[in-house]
C-alpha cells in the first residue's frame, strides 16, 4: 500500500488572549478558521490543554501573557506536541528580546509579529515530517488481520489452500484407517543405504515455488521478505 509523507503541522499560532500575533498556516490544510475557534473556547487557568478529535490533536500551552496553539496531525502525539510548543515558546521569547519588546507583550496589534515570526515556524516544523494517521489506521489494521491468520494456521498459511489442506489431511487419516496394514509396512530399501545427493538448484526452484504462495506480510514478519510498509513513522 502507497503512503504519502507530509508535514504534521497543519497549524500553529502565538496569542495574547484570543488575538493572534504570529502564526503559521500549513498551505495543504488551511484551517485558520478551526484554530481561531479553538483558540476562543480555551478553558481558563489551564496552562497546558489537549484534545483529539478527527485524528487531529489540538494542544495549547500558556506561558506568561501568550497562549501558544497548535493543531497537528494524531501520528505526531502529544508529546511531541507539546515539544514543539516548547519550542515555539522558547523561540518567540527570544524575537521579543530581539526586538526589544517586553515579555509582556504590551503594544503588539493583531498578526503584528506574522512575518518576523515565519523563519522561526519553517525552522520548527520542517522536521516533523510522516504518515498520516488516516493513511496509517488501514494499514495497521491490514498487519492485524495477517498477524491473526498467522497466528491461527501457521507459517505456510495460504488462504486459498488452506481448505484443500484440511480435506487432503481427512482423507489420508481416513485411508489408513481403513488399511492399518499400510502404517506398519517394511521400507522397501535398506534404511543405511546412502540416498543421492538433492540437485541445488531444483531444490532452490522448489523452495522459490513455495515462497511465491506465501503472502509478503509473512515472510518479512519471518525476515524472509521485505517491509510492505514505507514511509516515516
Amino acid at each position: 500500500m502507497a503512503t504519502t509523507s507530509l508535514n504534521l503541522v497543519y497549524y500553529a499560532s502565538v496569542a495574547k488572549g484570543t488575538m493572534i500575533v504570529a502564526e503559521h498556516i500549513n498551505a495543504v490544510y488551511d484551517i485558520a478558521s478551526v484554530a481561531l475557534d479553538f483558540l476562543e473556547k480555551l478553558p481558563p487557568l489551564h496552562s497546558r490543554f489537549t484534545y483529539t478529535t478527527s485524528r487531529r490533536i489540538f494542544t495549547s500551552l500558556m506561558d506568561g501573557s501568550f497562549t501558544y496553539c497548535a493543531i497537528v496531525d494524531e501520528a505526531l502525539g502529544k508529546a511531541n506536541a507539546f515539544k514543539f510548543l516548547e519550542r515555539v515558546r522558547d523561540e518567540f521569547k527570544q524575537l521579543l528580546r530581539s526586538r526589544g519588546c517586553g515579555l509582556d507583550g504590551q503594544g503588539l496589534e493583531a498578526h503584528s509579529l506574522v512575518a518576523a515570526f515565519a523563519p522561526a515556524y519553517r525552522h520548527l516544523v520542517k522536521p516533523l515530517v510522516g504518515v498520516p494517521q488516516k493513511e496509517m489506521d488501514p494499514m495497521e489494521e491490514e498487519v492485524e488481520e495477517m498477524l491473526a491468520e498467522h497466528n491461527e494456521y501457521g507459517d505456510g498459511y495460504n488462504s486459498q489452500d488452506h481448505t484443500f489442506l484440511q480435506r487432503n489431511n481427512i482423507n489420508e487419516a481416513s485411508d489408513h484407517s481403513k488399511n492399518p496394514a499400510r502404517l506398519s509396512e517394511p521400507p522397501s530399501e535398506p534404511l543405511t543405504k546412502k540416498t543421492a545427493k538433492p540437485d541445488k538448484r531444483g531444490l532452490r526452484d522448489q523452495v522459490s515455488s513455495i515462497l511465491s504462495t506465501i503472502p509478503n506480510g509473512f515472510l518479512f514478519s519471518l525476515g524472509l521478505g521485505f517491509p510492505i510498509l514505507h514511509g516515516c513513522w
